[in-house]
């Protein structure tokens, strides 16, 4: 699954499944991008309140959301197109808020 972009901001209305992503083996961050997005799309789509459990063991031994550094390399890679970084902040606005 993925978030899509409409006017600069995340859309939750339009959901298809990441195909032959390589932007894992590209971070340096070793973010799981696919697994986050695909927590946030749980989470907004279907109002998955375990959406969190699974953020929290998607980013154990990886990096979170916020760890994103904006290189590019994932974006240089994605075969959709996809704005990563930009969804990576809403990703990580969602789950790693401050209480």
């Amino acid at each position: 699954m993925r978030l899509s972009m409409k006017d600069g901001k995340a859309d939750y209305a339009e959901f298809t499944e990441m195909v032959d992503c390589y932007c894992v083996a590209e971070c340096p961050k070793k973010i799981a991008i696919p697994d986050l997005f695909a927590d946030m799309n749980a989470k907004q789509q279907h109002q998955d309140w375990n959406s969190d459990w699974y953020y929290m063991v998607h980013t154990q031994n990886a990096g979170k959301a916020s760890d994103c550094i904006k290189c590019g390399k994932c974006e240089k890679v994605c075969p959709q197109h996809l704005n990563i970084w930009k969804l990576l902040e809403t990703v990580a606005k969602e789950f790693e808020k401050k209480e």
